[in-house]
């Protein structure tokens, strides 16, 4: 199988097993004043963390899901995998970007998952 740049040109049954998988992940921060700081509540921020990483975070799920299923046959092993990598990944970018002088929100990103949705 070609290197995997972009989810969007897998094809087929390969593509229709990743979608099937239903796994989902969160990552969070349970500091009340989150909200607050993302928009801007801290000059070292003003423009917050997850809005200005967003495109960085879906780059690295586009990495992850590429040597994920180079390096796994099975469709929701890869996925899983690669949704793992992706989760901790936008930890440690999201911790980077959260203001030094917040303490407990820099050091308060977490995450959930992989798990699977029930709908």
């Amino acid at each position: 199988m070609p290197v995997i740049g972009d989810v969007q040109i897998l094809r087929g049954s390969r593509l229709r097993g990743l979608l099937d998988t239903k796994l989902e992940g969160l990552v969070f921060n349970n500091v009340r004043h989150i909200l607050s700081l993302e928009y801007g509540s801290s000059s070292q921020a003003p423009n917050g963390m997850l809005r200005l990483n967003i495109d960085r975070i879906q780059a690295l799920a586009r990495e992850e899901v590429a040597h994920a299923l180079r390096t796994n046959e099975d469709p929701e092993n890869a996925i899983a995998q690669a949704l793992a990598g992706t989760l901790e990944g936008a930890k440690a970018i999201l911790a980077r970007a959260t203001p030094v002088d917040t303490g407990q929100a820099r050091n308060g990103w977490q995450s959930v998952g992989p798990y699977k949705r029930t709908d």
